[in-house]
């Protein structure tokens, strides 16, 4: 969707700028009028595509966000103040997109806003954990280092990211393939051979008549099985909608053969290290907890967070509710548990990412080297079978002759 950066008047009688998703011109001033917004100006941010394989806040790559931090950081560890360091990036940034941005946050920040309360006016760009980081940065007079922490967590998350992706490019990839040569042969090429058996007196074997069955049973209910396909995804949907429809989703994700332990590690992986960015950046347990569930996209999760953030306000630690969980393994309650009794746990979190992050590594590589012969005695065995059938049937053409 195009991105449209405004002018406007404050009450105050000077000028913010801002940006904003719409799908047209109109429709970006029609949403500006209805919020009350007095707009000065009103222009197409033109957005250039994203590499394929990075992901993308709000039009912003990660690795534009990382170089961003990256050199802000070291702007302010020179002494440079935050609005200079601000103006010095937005002048440099090639990207419009970006420099946008960056001039919209400078602009709030002279205005005197915080530099935080002036990035959470992009939620699409700049995440809630990074977002809280700079907050508990600036408060406590160590945004240096905070920026520097930022663009490290950006970069590692990029890289797992970028990892897990690549592992299943190959299996996806063998999956299509095989699909699209059984669909040739059994649509395309079966039933032009068909017309020539029976012309030349030739009988079909029981695996050909099979395999012409099967294709003839496809053919026919065709449109039934369309609409069953495009009915699953709406009715998952419908389903997903729900609380508790989402939370049993979830939750069954987890418990998944072969899979499963791959959606767990990964959402192990994301709370623990994000809380451990909040907790080493300042940021209070139960502030880092409710940022964190914000975070989180498995109901099973949010709901643990949430029995967590309860036992916390009963004066209770954070270990107990995590041992009693039936969705986390073990060693992750007694990691935290040793943070809370030597006060490190930050290091604990961090190392409980590491070690499942390692262990979810090594299970893609496992899931993919067993994959590929899976696949590929599967793929041999369905083509060898379409292959029999047809030969069965040309071989019974050269018997009459």
């Amino acid at each position: 969707m195009p991105v449209y950066e405004y002018t406007w008047l404050r009450p105050d009688g000077t000028e913010g700028t801002d940006t904003l998703e719409a799908p047209s011109l109109d429709a970006a001033g029609s949403t500006l009028r209805a919020r009350h917004i007095v707009i000065t100006g009103l222009r197409e941010l033109t957005q250039e595509p994203s590499d394929s394989g990075k992901r993308s806040f709000g039009g912003v790559r990660t690795n534009e966000l990382v170089m961003f931090f990256t050199q802000l950081s070291a702007l302010i560890k020179s002494g440079v103040t935050l609005v200079s360091a601000l103006k010095v990036l937005e002048e440099q940034t090639t990207r419009r997109t970006l420099r946008g941005i960056i001039r919209s946050v400078r602009t709030d920040v002279e205005h005197g806003s915080g530099f935080a309360a002036a990035m959470r006016r992009h939620p699409k760009v700049f995440p809630v954990v990074v977002v809280s980081m700079i907050e508990a940065g600036e408060v406590g007079s160590i945004l240096d280092l905070v920026l520097e922490r930022v663009a490290d967590s950006l970069e590692a998350r990029a890289t797992f990211r970028t990892q897990m992706v690549t592992a299943l490019i190959y299996p996806s990839l063998v999956i299509t393939v095989a699909f699209a040569a059984v669909l040739i042969l059994v649509f395309v090429v079966v039933p032009k051979l068909e017309p020539f058996i029976l012309r030349l007196g030739g009988k079909l074997s029981w695996n050909t008549k099979l395999l012409l069955s099967g294709k003839t049973l496809l053919a026919d209910n065709a449109a039934y099985i369309i609409g069953g396909l495009l009915c699953l995804p709406g009715s998952f949907y419908a389903l997903c909608k729900t609380e508790r429809g989402r939370y049993r989703i979830d939750r069954m994700k987890l418990k998944l053969p072969i899979v499963g332990p791959a959606f767990l590690y990964s959402n192990i992986i994301q709370f623990t290290r994000n809380l451990a960015s909040l907790l080493e950046s300042g940021v209070p347990l139960p502030t880092a907890l409710n940022t964190v569930r914000d975070t989180l996209h498995n109901r099973a999760f949010v709901e643990l967070v949430d029995r967590i953030q309860d036992r916390i306000v009963q004066g209770d630690n954070m270990s107990a509710p995590l041992a009693n969980s039936d969705i986390v393994p073990p060693m992750l309650s007694s990691m935290v548990a040793v943070g809370e009794e030597t006060g490190g746990m930050d290091r604990s979190l961090d190392m409980v990412a590491d070690i499942y992050e390692k262990l979810l590594q090594k299970r893609m590589h496992r899931m993919n080297v067993l994959i590929e012969p899976v696949l590929t005695v599967i793929l041999f065995l369905i083509v060898g079978f379409i292959g029999w059938s047809l030969l069965s049937g040309i071989w019974s053409v050269y018997t009459i002759i």
